[in-house]
């Protein structure tokens, strides 16, 4: 009888004929099955993911339109590079943002390094 092992993207309990192999893992085979791992690659998916996550953050996907539309692109507080992204501190405040390049704007995200605050 052939091992059964669950996807982590569909949930469903599959053979293990249907998963790629991957002998980094204790069990052997990668962790999505082979259609997910297919799905994944392509725009479906990021569709799908997009739509999941605004019914899931709403007041983040409308700061993020309202700014967009509304606020003057700045290059990174930080560094001073041009190509910069938005950043909220605060969803409530959608035109409330600083403007930050990749680079820092991870940085403040995981809490690596503080903005001031006026």
């Amino acid at each position: 009888m052939e091992k059964k092992h669950t996807c982590i993207i569909c949930k469903e309990k599959k053979p293990e004929s249907d998963f790629y192999p991957n002998r980094s893992r204790p069990q052997g085979v990668h962790s999505r099955c082979k259609t997910c791992d297919k799905r994944r690659d392509r725009k479906e998916y990021m569709r799908e993911y997009m739509a999941k996550n605004q019914k899931e953050h709403p007041e983040k996907w409308m700061a993020r339109k309202l700014a967009r539309a509304n606020v003057t692109k700045l290059p990174c507080q930080v560094c001073g590079d041009d190509k910069s992204e938005a950043h909220h501190e605060d969803y409530s405040r959608p035109l409330d943002v600083v403007w930050l390049c990749h680079k820092h704007h991870f940085q403040v995200e995981r809490g690596v390094i503080k903005l001031e605050t006026p």
